[in-house]
């Protein structure tokens, strides 16, 4: 799930995103809470099924290869000059911290 802060985009990427899409799909509330409170069509059974089986066959894939555990990205929505890379760590707060020091490193 992407997230915005102060003009900086945060997302999942790797392992945890497919972890995410697992928990999301395994988490009945998830889709009243993304559509609001309408009441849910049978598909959407389906959908939370073919989500969990695609979370898994990717998890499988995966977590086997060193460069699938990325943790999060972060990334500013608009580019400053200089700056060459984008912020990366295990935890939301580490990817900003780690997308500061970058942008920081391109200001000098």
């Amino acid at each position: 799930m992407r997230t915005t802060v102060d003009g900086v985009d945060v997302y999942a990427t790797g392992v945890l995103s497919d972890l995410q899409v697992i928990g999301r799909s395994l988490d009945p509330t998830w889709p009243l809470r993304y559509r609001g409170t309408t009441p849910l069509p049978r598909a959407t059974r389906g959908w939370r099924r073919q989500a969990f089986c695609w979370g898994l066959r990717r998890l499988r894939v995966s977590w086997r290869r060193p460069k699938a555990w990325h943790g999060y990205h972060a990334e500013p929505l608009v580019l400053p000059p200089g700056l060459r890379r984008i912020g990366s760590g295990w935890t939301r707060r580490r990817a900003l911290r780690s997308l500061a020091r970058y942008t920081a490193e391109a200001a000098r």
